[in-house]
């Protein structure tokens, strides 16, 4: 079923980037393609919690009663999710453990050589609502601000935008379920 149509009275664009801003804001983006990346299969979560939950873990009897049913239900809704390789994308997690570690581990692109993009969220497509938008074209920034001809929405005006550092791959794409668990259980190794 299609949604309903938009409310013609209804405003479908935000207003103006505001011109006196207190200071930039500095903002990091792990997007749902990046996070999807990091996972924890049932076959990794098993091991893991096998040992804590003999011995009696109430974290361990937690996790197993938080995590259990949520392997069950991707194994469910997905295909290609079935027993061992049933897996559940680490998207809060990751971002939690990208605040924690940002300045120790080699995330991609590092802080010290940022990679700022003017990224946007479509505010009125009928299919599109809500994505993310990143301007891809090979354009130079104008001297100006404000709307031009052949600029409509200021796409390239000096101050218009965003800075967005989007983080595209952590490094540790195929590990980061196992670490996630070693950590929060207080395994060694392994």
């Amino acid at each position: 079923m299609p949604p309903p149509p938009l409310d013609p009275a209804s405003t479908t664009t935000l207003p103006p980037y505001p011109v006196n801003l207190s200071r930039q804001l500095r903002l990091t983006m792990l997007s749902l393609d990046t996070t999807e990346n990091h996972v924890l299969s049932r076959a990794h979560f098993e091991s893991h919690i096998a040992g804590p939950l003999k011995s009696g873990s109430p974290l361990a009897e937690w996790l197993s009663a938080f995590i259990t049913p949520m392997l069950d239900k991707m194994e469910a809704l997905h295909v290609g999710h079935s027993g061992e390789t049933a897996s559940l994308a680490l998207h809060d997690p990751l971002t939690i453990f990208y605040v924690l570690t940002r300045d120790t581990l080699g995330w991609d692109p590092s802080p010290a050589k940022p990679r700022l993009e003017d990224i946007r969220v479509e505010t009125s497509g009928q299919w599109t609502k809500g994505m993310t938008l990143l301007d891809r074209r090979t354009r130079h920034r104008r001297n100006s601000d404000g709307p031009v001809p052949h600029d409509r929405d200021n796409w390239l005006g000096n101050r218009s935008g965003n800075r967005v550092l989007r983080l595209r791959k952590s490094g540790f794409e195929q590990q980061f379920g196992k670490e996630l668990m070693r950590r929060i259980l207080g395994l060694d190794g392994e």
